[in-house]
């Protein structure tokens, strides 16, 4: 994601790459589906991208609404 930015853009973004590739799922209580991958993240040092961190964010959706519950970003996946 080019940056900077707002964070509701970053959070959507990261959100959107958790929901299209997860590599892991699981059910919650509550009818819940949680989605995460881990995501690279790099800041531009000298006109090169270096990498900063991974992020795993965690994406709860409900089962049978089909919506996005919320969205956590962490280092570690709550899933």
């Amino acid at each position: 994601m080019p940056g900077p930015g707002l964070w509701d853009d970053f959070m959507l973004w990261t959100s959107r790459n958790a929901l299209a590739s997860p590599s892991r799922t699981s059910t919650r209580p509550g009818n819940k589906r949680c989605y995460s991958t881990p995501i690279e993240l790099y800041r531009t040092v000298n006109g090169k991208p270096r990498y900063w961190k991974t992020i795993n964010p965690s994406v709860f959706v409900s089962r049978n609404n089909r919506i996005v519950i919320t969205s956590i970003p962490s280092t570690t996946s709550r899933c």
